[in-house]
């Protein structure tokens, strides 16, 4: 038939579901022949183009019956070629009793043969294929069927036939035959017929068949040698396309890849300029081009041929109306017809002839090869080269699935976990960059617990969180992939939309679906190619049999999507959640071994702050009022509570040394306080140090009545208003700093009424700081290395004490700073409203809101999980490399986001570093920087006041007893460098007993401001942690004065008995966190001596005398193995200008 009739299988919704039917008529001889389809086809989904009725007119096909009683190979059904082609015509073929009556006898045993092996398949073989079984076979047509010029010896005048193909058309047998005649007529004529004759005489010579099998292997070797040379996809497809045409000499060959949507795209093309000047690489194709049961037919049919679509099709003859039932299943024909859609298709692409080459990969069918050939003639594929077209269509896939695998084992490099002579211990993906970069992804986000932490750059943070917040929320346990994700999960609503996120590939690492990572896409507003609209206007939706007229480039711009995630991709991300998810259950059970040692590190580390020495506080006034005139009975009472508080702090002591911390219980103070004096207390060291400097310093608190009392830790806001004041005012040198506390406005409703939270506000015009320095600050001061991490200059451990507190207390850190400009920090507090009337002095009152605030925590608070998380996976790499900084423009980035937080620009999740003196800046021992720590009240008549040793009995009779002690020293000019108020008062009180002459002053840059006006001192007690200039910068600069003065310039010095003796003002170390592997640093910077809080006086007398003893300091220098506890001198005293004497 040369145009099919297409029918619909319900013309109407409510019409029933219907088979299609064949239109027949009977012929003259009483046979029926095929002529069409009943009825109308409206979707190229239902037409069965399985079951056309009819085949290509260049060969012919017959359809046999085996009688298993007889034998017989009787025709049931033939093409009307038949006797063009065979000269047989159907009527004499259906008078056949069997079909081997037209065949010689060798020929006859021939086709039993591969009949037989059509008949016996292997039952074990799955999957076995089913395409046709070619062989050759000659046979002989009616009597006096030879054409004219055709020379027989035949004295009947047969026509002769060669080349079959046959195939298991269940139940019956289908046999195909083209034609090999010389001439031929119509359009049907053969393109390059001599050539053609001459190859086929050729192979019919004696053992052409075993030659010509040779042939093929020969060839294969050499494409397959080729096809395995290729490195990479597009290098492998340039190269089929470039064996295909050499092989078939079609004028036009392209790869045609489906994308997901079955969507096909041109990825490779090689064209015969001079046959077309079209190119359809890099084109997209609607799926409707290639609709579901074509590509099914693709799948089975790896390769399919159309000859000549103006060709007329062959109609097929039935030798009975019974044998149209049901209609024959041409699946595995190679002469099956082509839809007439398909036929216009190619019609209108210019098309004369088309042959694809299937490829499967990965069991689904990947793409096509398409063979285009134009002109006035069809184009002939011989049956050896179809038959090693299908062998290469094979090797094809398998190259392609190889080089799939191998892109997967690069991948997979980078998550290798087994150790080689390179990397001993394995290597794991620990960097930011390379895990984005291993799944083409824009961001990340790793969540574990409650914590989760963004990968790659920050500056749409809000949409990371929101996908975040929605991720855990739902807490899938299997892996998720969209590249589209308002369309793939429809309950994330959201009222402004996601603007930029548009592609997910969702990594579970637990099995609750807790701890997972997530990798993000931006959406691609692409522009994509169609050869051709792909669709009608207003019919965007729905598939139509009409062809496109034009394939002309017609470009649309899709929005709201991503590329798609790889195979490659999906694959390693199975590995990914395989090995990390192995990796963070084994280091979770790490961590909760480590932890309870770590608390215990810690609270010991900190144990002389945090208890010592507010005990140590109770026993020097006790001390200093049992050396007052007291009565017997009070005398006796103070004596029994200073005997009970050393008890006590031996008691302390010993329980420290015993106590094991279950996992991260920690105590805060609740209780009431004015909020504005608490600031106001804060600042007012940096508010003189800022006008000292002449930068303006502006204090605004905008709180109502009811809102200054609150109840809450006291001392914690102080300390993290003045670390933060401390780090503004040192970084700034010109313009201003601003301190501001205001009540955070909520909408009604959110908080409790007696609630109310408390914003913050530190900010100030110095140099700012970059977004990579930042997200390094909140980063390394979590202690989480073995190896000490330098704080750059003082101001990281400053930021994540506060961070610290803030977290504590259950509020928020936010951070906007711009090189250059400045920066501002602000941090947002709940607390709860004191009632009116309330006393804060009343003890009943008192004892019960000073209750203890219990907050427990996990082995691993959230930010801090996961930066260990990622500490310990680098750490499994042979040599460490730190993540690179987080890139992104505008205000400073944060590198650790709390989910559970309202979405904002710079949200930063605190960490935590250890507690520290008195509520001071200090940290683990192993950091050797000097932080920066809280500072105490200044008192506004403490700076050049001295306080001299009374000459009353009192002191007296203090003065004999120490004579009576360990002996008499001579009164000494003594600076005391102290922030703390207590520990301050004490030192001066105790060194004014002893007849020492005392200056007080409150951070190192007094102490400095001092030295530079008056340097008429025996000795400084210098504390080491302090705002403004700690005790070690102070010592550097005191010493570099010193190097400075002339001796004109120091009479008094050279008059003093200890600079005779020392060449300097001797300074000492005051601090209870010196650790021992610190003096090589002491000792460079220019510290004499070192004492440890809480400070034994008797001791502290005891040293002090070898400022003027020699002796005395000889034997209490510092030797290896003494104890570092009892405090002394470093070194032997310098040599001075004078010699040295006594």
């Amino acid at each position: 038939m040369s145009r099919s009739v297409n029918q619909s299988s319900s013309n109407q919704e409510e019409d029933p579901l219907v088979t299609f039917r064949f239109a027949y008529k009977e012929d003259e001889d009483g046979h029926h022949v095929v002529v069409g389809r009943e009825g109308q086809l409206l979707k190229c989904e239902d037409e069965p183009i399985r079951t056309p009725g009819a085949v290509q007119g260049f060969g012919v096909l017959m359809v046999l019956q085996e009688d298993e009683e007889s034998g017989y190979l009787s025709v049931r059904q033939v093409s009307e070629n038949a006797p063009e082609i065979l000269g047989l015509t159907p009527k004499y073929l259906f008078s056949l009793n069997c079909l081997t009556e037209a065949l010689p006898d060798p020929q006859a045993d021939l086709l039993w043969d591969n009949i037989q092996y059509l008949n016996d398949p292997d039952p074990e073989c799955e999957g076995q294929d089913d395409s046709p079984h070619v062989f050759l076979v000659t046979g002989w047509g009616e009597p006096g069927s030879a054409l004219p010029d055709e020379e027989t010896s035949d004295p009947q005048k047969r026509r002769s036939w060669t080349c079959c193909t046959t195939n298991r058309a269940k139940p019956l047998l289908a046999l195909e035959r083209l034609r090999r005649m010389s001439r031929a007529t119509g359009s049907s004529l053969l393109p390059d017929r001599g050539s053609g004759r001459g190859r086929r005489g050729g192979r019919r010579g004696g053992g052409s068949g075993a030659v010509g099998m040779m042939d093929v292997f020969s060839v294969m070797a050499q494409i397959n040698e080729q096809l395995g040379a290729a490195p990479d996809l597009d290098t492998f497809l340039k190269v089929v396309v470039g064996v295909i045409k050499d092989l078939t000499q079609f004028h036009r060959v392209l790869v045609y890849q489906f994308d997901e949507s079955w969507n096909g795209q041109t990825v490779a093309e090689l064209v015969d300029w001079n046959k077309s000047h079209d190119l359809y690489k890099g084109l997209h194709f609607p799926a409707s081009d290639i609709p579901a049961q074509a590509r099914q037919l693709y799948a089975i049919n790896k390769v399919r041929l159309l000859y000549d679509r103006s060709q007329s099709t062959a109609r097929l003859v039935a030798k009975s109306k019974s044998d149209l039932e049901p209609p024959l299943n041409m699946t595995h024909c190679y002469l099956r017809a082509m839809s007439p859609i398909h036929l216009e298709y190619l019609r209108n692409m210019g098309v004369r002839a088309s042959m694809s080459i299937s490829i499967m990969a990965f069991d689904n069918l990947w793409g096509l090869v398409a063979c285009h050939s134009y002109g006035n003639t069809g184009m002939r594929v011989s049956f050896p080269v179809r038959q090693m077209l299908r062998l290469l269509s094979q090797s094809i896939s398998r190259n392609l699935e190889r080089l799939s695998y191998a892109q997967r084992l690069h991948t997979r490099k980078l998550i290798n976990t087994i150790s080689s002579e390179q990397h001993p211990s394995g290597y794991i993906v620990s960097n930011a960059d390379d895990l984005l970069g291993l799944f083409d992804a824009d961001f990340g986000m790793l969540v574990i617990g409650e914590g989760a932490k963004i990968l790659g750059p920050n500056q749409h943070s809000q949409e990371i969180l929101i996908m975040a917040e929605y991720l855990r929320l739902k807490q899938f346990t299997t892996m998720q992939v969209s590249h589209i994700v308002t369309k793939d999960y429809p309950d994330l609503q959201l009222t402004m939309g996601l603007e930029v996120i548009a592609g997910l590939l969702y990594v579970p690492l637990s099995s609750g679906g807790k701890d997972f990572i997530a990798f993000l896409r931006k959406g691609q507003p692409r522009k994509i190619h169609w050869a051709g609209k792909p669709y009608k206007d207003n019919a965007e939706s729905r598939a139509t049999l009409e062809p496109r007229k034009s394939f002309k480039v017609w470009s649309e711009t899709v929005a709201g999507r991503c590329r798609q995630w790889t195979d490659e991709q999906l694959e390693t991300a199975s590995v990914l959640a395989l090995v990390y998810g192995k990796f963070i259950e084994v280091w979770r059970q790490k961590e909760n071994a480590l932890h309870t040692t770590k608390l215990t590190e810690i609270l010991l580390s900190n144990a002389s702050h945090e208890v010592r020495t507010p005990l140590n506080h109770i026993i020097n006034y006790l001390e200093m009022a049992l050396n007052g005139p007291l009565d017997l009975e009070t005398r006796d009472n103070l004596s029994r509570s200073h005997a009970a508080s050393k008890s006590l702090l031996l008691t302390i002591n010993d329980l420290l040394d015993l106590t094991r911390l279950e996992s991260g219980n920690e105590t805060s103070f609740s209780e009431p306080f004015n909020i504005r004096a608490a600031i106001e207390e804060a600042v007012q060291l940096y508010r003189n140090e800022a006008s000292r400097r002449n930068i303006d310093f502006i204090l605004e608190i905008d709180l109502s009545e009811h809102q200054t009392m609150v109840v809450g830790d006291a001392k914690k806001i102080k300390s993290a208003v003045a670390n933060l004041t401390a780090n503004a005012l040192k970084f700034t040198t010109e313009g201003s700093v601003m301190i501001s506390c205001r009540a955070f406005k909520e909408p009604e409703g959110l908080r409790d009424p007696k609630q109310v939270a408390i914003e913050i506000i530190v900010a100030d015009t110095g140099c700012g700081i970059s977004s990579e320095k930042l997200n390094s600050l909140f980063r390394e001061f979590e202690q989480v290395e073995v190896a000490a991490p330098k704080a750059p200059q003082g101001l990281g451990l400053g930021l994540a004490v506060v961070a610290r507190i803030v977290e504590q207390l259950g509020g928020q850190l936010r951070v906007d700073s711009k090189v250059g400009e400045g920066s501002r920090f602000s941090f947002l507090i709940p607390f709860e409203l004191y009632p009116a009337g309330g006393s804060v002095a009343s003890g009943s009152t008192g004892s019960s809101l000073r209750s203890l605030r219990s907050r427990a925590t996990s082995p691993g608070e959230p930010s801090r999980d996961i930066e260990n998380l990622v500490q310990a996976i680098a750490s499994t790499q042979l040599s460490v490399h730190p993540s690179p900084p987080v890139h992104g423009p505008g205000p400073a980035g944060a590198c650790e986001i709390n989910p559970f937080f309202p979405p904002g620009e710079g949200v930063v999740k605190p960490p935590t570093p250890p507690r520290s003196e008195e509520g001071k800046g200090t940290s683990a021992p192993y950091v050797t920087t000097p932080p920066c720590v809280q500072p105490a009240k200044i008192e506004a008549d403490g700076l050049d006041r001295e306080v001299t040793a009374k000459r009353s009995g009192r002191a007296k009779r203090a003065s004999a007893g120490n004579a009576d002690g360990s002996g008499s020293s001579a009164p000494l000019r003594v600076l005391i460098v102290e922030d703390d108020d207590i520990n301050r008062t004490i030192l001066a009180k105790r060194l004014t007993l002893d007849g020492h002459i005392v200056v007080n002053t409150t951070n190192g840059q007094e102490c400095v401001d001092m030295i530079e006006t008056d340097i008429d001192f025996d000795c400084i007690l210098m504390d080491v942690q302090m705002p403004i200039l700690n005790g070690f910068e102070a010592t550097k600069r005191i010493r570099e004065f010193e190097q400075g003065l002339s001796p004109l310039q120091r009479p008094s010095l050279s008059s003093r008995q200890s600079h005779q003796l020392n060449g300097r003002v001797p300074i000492f170390a005051v601090s209870a966190s010196l650790m021992e592997s610190q003096r090589p640093t002491m000792v460079k910077l220019g510290i004499d001596g070192w004492i440890l809080k809480p400070i034994d006086f008797k001791r502290l007398k005891t040293i002090l005398k070898g400022v003027t003893d020699l002796q005395q300091r000889a034997a209490d220098i510092y030797k290896p193995g003494c104890n570092w506890e009892t405090g002394g001198w470093l070194s032997i005293p310098p040599k001075t200008d004078r010699g040295d004497r006594r």
